[in-house]
C-alpha cells in the first residue's frame, strides 16, 4: 500500500503545479464558508421556528381564554343563572 502511494506521488508530483495549488486550496476555501454559512442559516431557522412554536402556543391559550370568557357571558344571560343570583342574593334554597 505504501510502496503504491509513493509510486502514485512520484508519478503526479512533477505535474503539480503552484495554480493547481491555489485552486485546490480556493475551492476548499469555498467549501468551508459554504458549509459556515448553511449552518448558520440552519440555527437561524431553528430559532425561528421555536419563536413561531412559542407565539402559536400562547395565540391558542388566549383564544382559549376568549372562548371560555365569551361562555361565561352566555351563561349569565340564560334564565338559570338569574335563578341562581336571586336566590344567593336573597339567602333562599330551592322551594
Amino acid at each position: 500500500m505504501k510502496k503504491r502511494l509513493r509510486t502514485l506521488f512520484a508519478i503526479v508530483l512533477p505535474y503539480i503545479t503552484r495554480s493547481d495549488v491555489l485552486a485546490a486550496s480556493v475551492v476548499a476555501l469555498v467549501i468551508v464558508a459554504v458549509t459556515l454559512n448553511t449552518s448558520s442559516v440552519i440555527m437561524q431557522n431553528y430559532t425561528l421556528q421555536r419563536e413561531v412554536r412559542v407565539a402559536q402556543q400562547k395565540a391558542d391559550i388566549a383564544q382559549a381564554e376568549l372562548d371560555t370568557q365569551k361562555l361565561r357571558n352566555s351563561y349569565y344571560t340564560t334564565d338559570e343563572y338569574l335563578e341562581v343570583a336571586a336566590r344567593k342574593q336573597l339567602s333562599a334554597g330551592l322551594p
